[in-house]
């Protein structure tokens, strides 16, 4: 179960990173959504909370009064995602900086929908 797991999120990290030039800052953004679903989901091991996390961080996203909320939220998804992951294959500390280095990512794609004039873009 474990192998599959990995097989599944290597596959679907190098067809991001392909497709990453091509997407637009929406897409990113939905895209991070999609993969914190999709890793929490296979951490409980459970569809719903797969779906879950899914629905809420999606509708919260279409309200802008919560949309830091969500935007935090999915840098705290990459980071705990990373950590795990770094965790899983090679030792606490690699997860740590593994964990950093995601969290980075996270913010990257949470945080770019919004203009340096701080209005949210809306493609």
């Amino acid at each position: 179960m474990f192998v599959l797991i990995v097989i599944v999120l290597i596959a679907v990290v190098l067809a991001a990173i392909n497709n990453v030039a091509n997407m637009s800052r929406e897409e990113r953004f939905y895209f991070s959504i999609f993969m914190i679903a999709v890793m929490m989901g296979f951490y409980f091991e459970s569809w719903y909370v797969f779906g879950l996390i899914l629905v809420i961080l999606s509708v919260a996203a279409q309200v802008k009064e919560i949309l830091l909320a969500v935007q935090i939220s999915i840098v705290i998804g990459w980071a705990v995602a990373g950590y795990l992951l770094g965790v899983w294959f090679f030792s606490t500390s690699a997860g740590v900086v593994i964990g950093g280095l995601c969290a980075l990512v996270g913010v990257a794609t949470a945080f770019e929908l919004k203009d340096p004039e701080g209005e949210y873009n809306e493609e």
